[in-house]
């Protein structure tokens, strides 16, 4: 699925007021197999029509090991997933364009990790084609 909209607000002064608030385009889910793609969007699973967007908003980010978001941060936030909202957690990991000085923070990427039950949402069809656990994986681009 693709970003539609990413709002992530990192002040390196304080890394503890760090915000994300992400939305992925339901309606622009793409699968090397065109059925698959069909069947997440259709009314017994994601209801594209109905429900357009999967949004993501933090509540909490807590630094990674090191004391620094580049070390792997927690990212502890609300998922609303058609009409159903639930928290949940992600790994951040945040890198600078390769070869940039290290005080170059004026283009980033922020990555988005974590696993969540499908059947917590509502989605239980396909049960046999579909596993319960979905890696959510979002990967963001930022520029200053």
């Amino acid at each position: 699925m693709p970003v539609s909209d990413a709002r992530i607000v990192i002040d390196p002064q304080q890394l503890d007021a760090t915000r994300v608030d992400v939305r992925l385009d339901v309606q622009g889910t793409r699968s090397p197999l065109p059925l698959a793609a069909q069947a997440l969007k259709a009314p017994d699973m994601l209801n594209a029509a109905e429900f357009p967007e999967i949004r993501f908003r933090s509540e909490k980010v807590t630094r990674g090991p090191g004391g620094r978001l580049s070390d792997g941060a927690t990212v502890t936030g609300e998922l609303t997933l058609r009409d159903m909202r639930k928290r949940v957690q992600l790994r951040a990991d945040l890198f600078r364009e390769q070869g940039s000085a290290p005080s170059d923070l004026s283009s980033l990427q922020v990555t988005l990790r974590g696993v969540l039950s499908r059947s917590a949402f509502g989605l239980t069809a396909y049960p046999n084609l579909v596993a319960d656990t979905v890696l959510l994986d979002i990967l963001a681009v930022m520029r200053a």
